[in-house]
Formats: structure tokens, C-alpha cells, sequence
């Protein structure tokens, strides 16, 4: 489920060009989820044993995580040109 849950999240575009970027930069893009995206799929597994609310705010509370990481990425100094319009797009699709 986590990864099938990343790979709805974010358009494949974001994911191409974001790849692109960290290839240029000598970086090595992820292929996986992280601690992070094992704690956002965690927090709606959970919230599944306690109902309908309780998932509906770990949703809301992983989107505004994505949302923040997206705000972020967008003011670094190393957003450069063909990634920083990314960032502010909608990345639910």
C-alpha cells in the first residue's frame, strides 16, 4: 500500500522532472518510500481501526505536510528553473 499510495499522490511528472533535477545535481533520486511516507500511510492504517473522522484528519494531516514540504521546496535557494513552477502546481493532480 505505501508505495501504490506515493505513486497516486504525486503526478509522475513532478516525480520525472524532480529525478531529472537530482541526476543533474549528482544526486541519487529515491526509489522508495521513506520513514516519512511510512509514517503518512501508518497514520490513515490507523485511523482506518478508529472510523471515518479519524481517517479524514490523517488525510487532511498528510496533505498539509505535503502542501508545507511543497511551500519549502519552492523558497530553497537551489530551485532553479524548470522545478520551481512545480512547486506550485497542485501535486494531488
Amino acid at each position: 500500500m505505501a508505495s501504490n499510495y506515493m505513486s497516486q499522490k504525486v503526478k509522475p511528472s513532478h516525480v520525472n522532472v524532480l529525478t531529472g533535477k537530482a541526476r543533474e545535481l549528482g544526486i541519487a533520486a529515491p526509489t522508495e518510500g521513506d520513514m516519512k511516507q511510512m509514517r503518512a500511510t501508518g497514520k490513515i492504517a490507523l485511523a482506518d481501526m478508529m472510523g471515518d473522522a479519524a481517517i479524514l484528519k490523517a488525510m487532511k494531516t498528510n496533505e498539509d505536510d505535503t502542501v508545507t514540504a511543497y511551500e519549502r521546496a519552492a523558497r530553497h535557494e537551489g530551485c532553479g528553473p524548470g522545478v520551481e513552477g512545480l512547486f506550485h502546481e497542485d501535486p494531488s493532480g
